[in-house]
């Protein structure tokens, strides 16, 4: 499995009151949401970002493109069996997204390998993706940009390790693509886990794949995904 991590197979925001106040002030607060914020009506919290796809798969997979693994859907959400594949599907019509924060909820599900990963897809085309992997097995969170061959070119690992107390437990991550004033920068996260164990990174390389969709990922591992929101990126 070590493997993996070097190359495997697969084809603030600032609202205008009186002042201006940092997103990271008015992100989470109690709904409702000022300008530039959508309100988490599951949560009643604000989230930064205008709300611009959403699917907690109770209609099934329809906007969705299957590439590999056994893909379904159940009473909790969307459901990839397989153990042994490298397994994505990818969400239709969002070819064009360059800038964009995506927020699921996972859990692991019996089978498959100790390591094995739940991951969110971004900027998925024809020249390759990028991917952002948990792993509850290790506590191994990391980012890692795939070229169209299926090669690894580039992983870049969270500071610390953020291993759960309960890895069958359901986790929300989020990853994140966004402007800034040295270049683009890329945030990937688990809600469940400590700050410290956050990327948030230049990509050192830059972020040559300039658009694409995004999707769902497992490696090795079947896994249950709750919902998926995708959030215009400010």
């Amino acid at each position: 499995m070590k493997a993996r991590y070097a190359a495997h197979a697969t084809t603030a925001v600032f609202a205008t009151l009186s002042c201006q106040i940092p997103s990271l002030e008015l992100s989470g607060k109690a709904c409702p949401c000022v300008d530039g914020f959508t309100c988490d009506e599951a949560r009643n919290v604000c989230v930064e970002g205008d709300l611009i796809f959403e699917d907690d798969f109770k209609g099934g997979l329809s906007k969705w493109s299957i590439v590999r693994g056994d893909w379904s859907t159940n009473p909790n959400g969307a459901l990839q069996r397989d153990p042994a594949v490298d397994a994505v599907m990818l969400a239709t019509g969002f070819e064009a997204a360059r800038y964009y924060r995506v927020e699921t909820r996972f859990r692991r599900r019996t089978g498959g390998d100790e390591d094995g990963a739940m991951e969110i897809v971004v900027r998925f085309g024809s020249s390759g993706m990028y991917h952002c992997n948990y792993e509850p097995g290790t506590g191994k969170l990391f980012f890692q940009r795939e070229d169209s061959t299926g090669t690894i070119s580039e992983t870049i690992p969270a500071p610390v390790a953020g291993l759960p107390p309960d890895p069958d437990a359901w986790f929300t991550m989020n990853v994140e693509l966004r402007p800034s004033e040295s270049g683009e920068r890329v945030g990937c996260w688990i809600d469940e886990l400590p700050a410290s164990a956050r990327i948030d990174s230049g990509d050192p390389r830059g972020l040559r794949y300039g658009a694409g969709t995004f999707g769902l990922k497992t490696w090795h591992k079947p896994a249950e995904f709750a919902f998926i929101k995708v959030y215009a990126a400010r």
